[in-house]
């Protein structure tokens, strides 16, 4: 018992040093954190580059009430990061878009996360690249679970066309 809870505290104490690590390095000095996430909820569930999406989509996505994110939709829109679209049809209906600021700043943090990546597996070498790769789809299998259990936040990275996917199948 003792060593299942020491094991489970070691599990803790990587996957937190890990987490806060990947978090340091994609920060973003003109973003604060929940910007970040609208960003990426945004991108994850619209199609194509003049995708758009409804705050309340985004909220309801998010798991967060629409006023909460209203400032931070602003302030996006302000600097640059999201475009704002009122609605031919009805001009209180608002869309958003991300732009080719965001898609700039999104592939070259892929780029960043790509070279970090090869720099552990060359690191690691072949046969423990295997291994982590191995252990790390189970360990996504199980966080999935977790995930889809939990109705709050949708916006886990699971692309728009992938949760449509999955709603005509069931």
């Amino acid at each position: 018992m003792k060593q299942m809870e020491d094991d489970v505290s070691r599990l803790i104490q990587n996957f937190s040093r890990f987490s806060h690590f990947i978090k340091r390095r994609s920060r973003n000095a003109d973003l604060r954190t929940g910007e970040i996430a609208i960003l990426r909820c945004i991108m994850h569930h619209t199609d194509g580059p003049d995708g758009e999406i409804k705050p309340s989509q985004i909220s309801a996505l998010m798991g967060l009430q629409q006023p909460s994110i209203t400032p931070s939709l602003r302030s996006l829109e302000e600097r640059g990061y999201v475009r704002r679209r009122n609605s031919d049809q009805d001009r209180r209906e608002v869309y958003f878009s991300v732009t080719e600021k965001t898609r700039e700043m999104a592939a070259e943090e892929r780029r960043r996360t790509a070279q970090m990546f090869a720099g552990l597996a060359e690191y690691l070498g072949e046969e423990d690249t295997r291994k982590l790769m191995e252990i790390m789809e189970r360990v996504s299998g199980y966080l999935d679970q977790q995930i889809e259990s939990s109705p709050k936040n949708n916006c886990s990275g699971r692309g728009r066309r992938s949760q449509q996917a999955e709603s005509r199948e069931e």
